[in-house]
């Protein structure tokens, strides 16, 4: 039984799942004018209970790699528990290199099928953090 619902979870966040929040469009606002092509930077993760929202925090360029650090919240009082799917995306200039996304503030026990990293806070990878670039926000 554990396996058909780790398949059915993936089916889920591979399908959008069921519930999909409209997700927020922001754009960099710093206009600046790089030879880096626009992309739009899209984080996803299935959450618990529609009370779940995910942002895009801050992008930066680690060596050959953007590396995305997101945060998770969810908002106050009771929420309809059904799993659902919380997407955000930004806009921005960057290269167009392999993305690797951080997520903060994960509180519930069940493994996640999003191939992200989920972390307690970014302490572990504030010092690789420092050495690369901040692309967003500016």
């Amino acid at each position: 039984m554990p396996r058909l619902l780790g398949l059915i979870l993936l089916l889920l966040a591979i399908s959008g799942g069921p519930g999909e929040s409209e997700p927020s469009r922001r754009q960099d606002a710093s206009g600046s004018q790089d030879r880096s092509a626009t992309q739009e930077i899209t984080v996803s993760v299935m959450v618990p209970d529609l009370a779940w929202r995910v942002s895009i925090r801050e992008v930066f360029l680690v060596g050959r790699e953007l590396w995305v650090i997101s945060g998770l919240s969810r908002g106050e009082g009771m929420a309809g528990q059904m799993m659902t799917t919380v997407t955000d995306r930004v806009s921005l200039a960057a290269p167009p290199l392999p993305i690797k996304h951080f997520v903060v503030g994960k509180t519930w026990g069940w493994e996640n099928a999003e191939p992200y990293t989920f972390l307690s806070n970014t302490d572990s990878i504030a010092p690789r953090l420092s050495q690369g670039q901040q692309l967003f926000p500016r």
